[in-house]
């Protein structure tokens, strides 16, 4: 869907990105407001429901470029959209889920192993999410980054922000709808570091990396 917090503003479309819309339900303030949800599928049609009642059908499928928008009034809850083929028969569903207001950081690092080799690496997302690891892309957070231990350092720390005056090598770093990304990058040293995130109001996260050494060395 669209994000709501922007809903009277235009989106300029570019090279790079085609919608702004965010796979998301997460919009609590906003109840009521019209959101306009963004389907894509394959099947020719596509039933919309909130919170267990249909709202809408859109048509889909290649015929109409596998894309339709349809206007839902934001309430809490779970948004559902059901594709059915050409003879009505259930093709496949995907649903979100609105995050609750208890929320957390959420480290999630493609591995937990990296060579001393000087220069393997890598990425961390961090993410604020409630209880059940739903991401709330209203509850940025001003985060911070700390390393302890010799056998990594963190290579860069930012957003997908598209207008900030925050620099890669600044350690602490305003999520964007959610999120944040670190990269770690080995050094020559083999060992275990221990990378941090804190953010105020939350609890800190920390993640344990092991730095194997190199066959070279």
């Amino acid at each position: 869907m669209k994000p709501l917090d922007h809903a009277h503003e235009t989106f300029r479309s570019c090279i790079w990105r085609s919608t702004d819309s965010l796979a998301s339900w997460s919009f609590d303030g906003y109840e009521g407001v019209p959101a306009t949800v963004e389907v894509y599928s394959a099947s020719p049609t596509v039933d919309i429901l909130l919170n267990g009642q249909k709202v809408g059908r859109v048509k889909t499928g290649p015929q109409n470029k596998w894309m339709s928008t349809i206007k839902v009034p934001y309430a809490a809850g779970t948004l559902t959209a059901i594709a059915y083929d050409q003879g009505g028969s259930e093709t496949g569903r995907s649903s979100l889920h609105s995050a609750t207001a208890d929320i957390r950081l959420k480290a999630s690092p493609e591995s937990y192993e990296m060579t001393a080799n000087g220069q393997d690496s890598i990425a961390i997302p961090i993410e604020i999410v409630d209880q059940a690891g739903t991401l709330h892309v209203l509850k940025d957070r001003l985060v911070s980054i700390s390393v302890e231990g010799t056998s990594a350092t963190v290579a860069g720390f930012g957003t997908a922000r598209p207008v900030t005056s925050a620099l890669f090598t600044d350690w602490k770093v305003v999520s964007y709808y959610g999120r944040a990304m670190a990269v770690l990058r080995a050094s020559l040293q083999p060992g275990e570091v221990n990378i941090t995130f804190a953010a105020d109001g939350l609890e800190d996260e920390t993640v344990r990396i092991m730095v194997h050494p190199s066959a070279k060395s």
